[in-house]
């Protein structure tokens, strides 16, 4: 039983694909937040310059 609960604690092989999955989510937010940002700066640009004609 020791040996059991030993190799559970020490078994790294899931703990990479835990730690990408978060990397990625991290990203995704990113990319979002820059989207989003972005997006409403250049939709309020394009409105401002249809404003001058």
């Amino acid at each position: 039983m020791k040996n059991v609960f030993r190799r559970i604690l020490t078994e790294e092989a899931g703990n990479d694909m835990v730690e990408y999955g978060l990397i990625l989510v991290l990203i995704a937010i990113a990319a979002y937040t820059a989207v989003d940002t972005l997006g409403n700066s250049i939709s309020d640009f394009f409105n401002y310059v249809a404003g001058l004609f």
